[in-house]
């Protein structure tokens, strides 16, 4: 009895499917793969001799594939190297080879048996030199992409305020400013405490951009953001599959994106107990694994963390780590709120209204003494955040330069007065802010108006276009 032909590749997929394709039909699917790679495919016995030639090929040469079996390679192939490929042992990939006129590029790869080579099978893989020379154009340029890309990351990452930025001339921002500079200078950790909205992120950023560490990233972290299941891959990172819904390729953390920069810890008094343990080992070590990994990851970092909570009434409380509120509180920095300078208070309601119409183009605006005085009187509990949300409503409410105490008063919580315009800005940002009070000031005017855009436009010195295009992003109807 005959045994039946086989190969090694076919008994291995044999025995790991339960109904296999006949051995027969499986030769055929092999062959047929063959014959539909692109460009085409050539296959020489030991002597050289064509025992497959693809249609692809023959569609190429404008010839029979049939014709060529059993031919000598050199004979029917213009330049074939196909015998001394056999000969040899040795494989050419990449090499050029000029058929009918035109400079291909290919690649001819010895077959061996037992050692022995027994054969060697050819491939076109690029009809013309010109589409290799093409191909690694666009891959030079995708790789100036992706420099220019990085770059951009690096920038995003980087911290955007300086020292510059935080104004003010009272003895207390001065303290405190003074303490930062010092503390630039070294890697120790930074804990910035201070009320809501007194600039605790600006004096990060200014701390890490006067640091050795300027050059290197900036990493923000909101530890009252985060949710409480997700906080540990989001710092140390996480291997593929490390559980449902982890990407594929995996992702690094917060802590090995820092690597040579610094990492902000704002609201560290949110971070969960659970956590704390962790982190504290990260900061006496520098080093972690992401979840589900094993590898150690060490990475070079300064960190600054911040709190509106003092930590240690939350340490008497068991709230807070003991150990990590003395690894954090290296050097204290205390920002102190709007009521504690008020003689910055003019100044800063100055820069922010010059910065506030820059950016939404309402035009300079000037506030009286009398208008500042009182903005200097208010208490401003939510700090330059509340001050910055009240200038910008004003630029967009009052429509003449000079601001008087009448113009402020509806916008001061507390203070009595009448306004049109939306004064609710409890848990909305500044931009919303400003949008609402926008569309109001546009409506009035196009009521005022008739609903005649151009009219309206010149009253609001601003062009007719600007505000057709305002208005169709604040989903105003042009009636007329």
């Amino acid at each position: 009895m005959d045994t039946p032909c086989t190969t090694p590749g076919y008994e291995s997929y044999a025995r790991k499917t339960s109904r296999p394709i006949p051995f027969e039909d499986y030769v055929l699917l092999l062959e047929e793969g063959l014959q539909v790679l692109e460009h085409g495919v050539v296959i020489v016995d030991g002597e050289g001799r064509i025992v497959f030639f693809s249609r692809t090929y023959g569609e190429f040469l404008e010839t029979e594939p049939e014709k060529m079996l059993g031919r000598f390679s050199p004979e029917a192939i213009e330049n074939s190297r196909m015998h001394i490929v056999v000969k040899s042992g040795e494989k050419e990939v990449g090499h050029s080879q000029k058929i009918r006129g035109e400079e291909m590029v290919v690649q001819r790869i010895p077959i061996r048996k037992d050692g022995k080579v027994v054969g060697a099978i050819g491939q076109v893989m690029f009809r013309r030199v010109h589409d290799v020379l093409a191909l690694a154009e666009q891959l030079d340029v995708l790789k100036r992409k992706l420099k220019h890309y990085e770059r951009e990351i690096r920038e995003l990452r980087r911290a955007r305020y300086s020292f510059e930025n935080i104004i003010g001339e009272s003895p207390a921002i001065q303290k405190a400013k003074r303490e930062a500079r010092n503390a630039s200078k070294t890697s120790a950790p930074v804990l910035l405490v201070g009320e809501s909205g007194t600039g605790k992120e600006l004096f990060a950023h200014a701390i890490h951009n006067a640091s050795p560490r300027a050059r290197g990233p900036f990493v923000r972290i909101n530890c009252a953001a985060i949710p409480g299941e997700l906080i540990e891959s989001e710092l140390f990172g996480y291997e593929p599959g490390a559980f449902t819904g982890a990407g594929k390729k995996g992702k690094p953390g917060k802590f090995e994106i820092a690597d040579g920069g610094t990492v902000y810890l704002d609201e560290i008094a949110s971070m969960p107990l659970p956590m704390q343990a962790s982190l504290l080992r990260v900061l006496q070590e520098k080093e972690f694994e992401r979840v589900g990994g094993t590898k150690v990851i060490r990475s070079d970092f300064r960190i600054i963390a911040s709190t509106n909570v003092p930590l240690e009434k939350l340490v008497a409380e068991g709230k807070f780590r003991k150990d990590l509120y003395y690894r954090l509180n290296v050097v204290p920095i205390y920002i102190p709120p709007l009521r504690e300078r008020r003689e910055d208070i003019p100044l800063l309601a100055q820069a922010l209204a010059a910065e506030i119409s820059e950016e939404e183009g309402t035009g300079e605006k000037t506030f009286s003494p009398s208008t500042l005085e009182m903005l200097a009187r208010h208490d401003w509990p939510g700090n330059v955040r509340e001050l910055r949300n009240v200038v910008g409503r004003l630029l967009l409410s009052v429509q003449k330069d000079l601001i008087e105490p009448e113009d402020v008063v509806p916008h001061l919580p507390g203070k009595t007065g009448s306004s049109s315009l939306p004064l609710t800005a409890q848990g909305k940002t500044l931009r919303e802010v400003v949008a609402e009070v926008e569309k109001k000031v546009i409506e009035e005017r196009l009521k005022a108006e008739g609903g005649n855009v151009a009219k309206a436009a010149r009253s609001l010195g601003i062009h007719r276009t600007a505000l057709y295009r305002k208005m169709n992003i604040l989903g105003i109807p042009v009636t007329r």
